[in-house]
């Protein structure tokens, strides 16, 4: 029994050890070499840390000069290509408008501070970076996705507190749009669910739809009978009060007797009701 165990944790330990050395012979390549480089340069590092992977290809195909001398050649290929006045503008726009904070990604630019031109990019990034952080697509967008999240306009102060009134009233505008697209999509699925009751009478199943009337005058339910034969419904009504905000803020009960011919709709009013009432539910 112990010889089995001792031979089970051998072959582990082979397996193991085989599949270690597979992953650092697979990330012992040109290419993963080349990527490390690219994102170290992207994170602003300046001291090639990546650079301490080549000592894992001492075994591999791809030796520790080969992913130097590739790593080098990457590093300084990126390093190019982001420190460029126009290249940062670009970037810190594209950021601006996505809202990154820019704490996250103002160390980019680390390792052009040798460059002779590193004044310049960091003021592109900078002025691009504000430029579409405080752009009209920007607001539209931010505006927009608070709006339909139904948070309050404060929200909007916050994320546009660095920026011109003008961009302040764009996003106000969109949160307005947000906001009323957000309310009609809610109201539709309450009248759909709260606002519409399916009910039981004597057996038959019947529904009774309740709407606020628009100059809150009065109530009035909808009752559908999708039976082969009328129906007359009559007994104690209940009715329940919703306020804007969707919130139950009362409720009361009325007599009523409604008929209702084979498969067709009878509505009926109700001239009281609370003040705030903007919704209704109504059920026997």
């Amino acid at each position: 029994m112990n010889k089995v165990v001792v031979i089970s944790a051998t072959l582990a330990i082979i397996m193991l050890n085989s599949s270690c050395a597979m992953i650092k012979k697979l990330s012992c390549t040109a290419s993963s070499a080349s990527r490390t480089a690219q994102e170290d340069v992207s994170n602003g590092f300046t001291d090639m840390p990546g650079m301490a992977k080549a000592k894992n290809c001492e075994e591999a195909d791809f030796k520790p000069a080969q992913y130097e001398t590739e790593y080098r050649r990457a590093y300084e290929a990126k390093k190019t290509e982001i420190c460029q006045v126009s290249n940062a503008g670009k970037f810190g726009y594209e950021e601006g408008v996505k809202g990154t904070e820019i704490s996250k990604i103002s160390t980019r630019y680390n390792v052009c501070k040798s460059m002779n031109e590193s004044a310049k990019i960091e003021k592109s990034f900078q002025t691009s970076y504000q430029s579409g952080y405080c752009s009209s697509t920007r607001a539209e967008k931010v505006g927009l996705e608070i709006g339909k999240a139904l948070k309050s306009d404060e929200e909007l102060k916050l994320q546009f507190n660095s920026c011109s009134d003008q961009t302040l009233a764009t996003a106000r505008n969109a949160f307005k749009k947000g906001t009323e697209e957000a309310m009609r999509a809610r109201t539709e699925e309450f009248l759909k669910s709260t606002g519409t009751a399916s009910l039981n009478y004597q057996g038959k199943g019947f529904t009774a739809a309740c709407r606020v009337a628009a100059d809150k005058s009065k109530i009035e339910v909808e009752v559908n009978n999708p039976n082969p034969e009328q129906m007359l419904i009559q007994g104690q009504w209940k009715f329940n009060y919703y306020n804007s905000g969707f919130d139950k803020i009362a409720d009361d009960q009325m007599q009523e007797a409604v008929l209702v011919q084979v498969q067709s709709k009878k509505i009926f009013s109700k001239l009281t009701l609370p003040r705030d009432a903007v919704f209704c539910r109504s059920e026997m």
